[in-house]
């Protein structure tokens, strides 16, 4: 069993030199404004799910893997791929991270962010939180 890790960057020749040493273990995106909202959509359909089974109980049922298909582009090429919830969980630690930060160390990373496209993670929307419980995400 193996981990599906998604690494983001906008180094394009880092990104190359992680596909050639890391033969196919991990996934390369160029970091930009379309990734963003990738992850925009995919909260937006957890919020739908949660929402459409108010069954679910924090931290006992699991998620499913995935919520269903949603397209995406990249590098001009369109397609569709799983809405998986492990990629919000995975996104909760930074988002947290950022909000945690105040005055001038806040500032640097919004700057950073924006040079990378990625200014919108510093107003994400709030989605239900989640957790890992025996390997499956629940909502916390």
């Amino acid at each position: 069993m193996g981990a599906q890790v998604t690494l983001l960057d906008i180094n394009n020749d880092r990104l190359r030199y992680l596909d050639e040493v890391m033969h196919g273990r991990l996934t390369t995106i160029y970091s930009n404004e379309g990734n963003i909202a990738d992850s925009l959509k995919t909260a937006d359909a957890l919020k739908r799910h949660v929402e459409a089974h108010p069954e679910l109980i924090a931290g006992k049922e699991p998620l499913p893997r995935a919520l269903g298909m949603h397209e995406f582009e990249l590098e001009g090429a369109r397609e569709k791929r799983a809405i998986f919830t492990f990629d919000l969980w995975m996104l909760q630690r930074p988002l947290d991270f950022l909000a945690a930060l105040r005055g001038s160390e806040r500032e640097a990373v919004l700057s950073m962010l924006k040079e990378a496209g990625g200014e919108q993670l510093a107003s994400f929307p709030p989605y239900p939180r989640l957790t890992r419980r025996q390997f499956k995400v629940v909502l916390e």
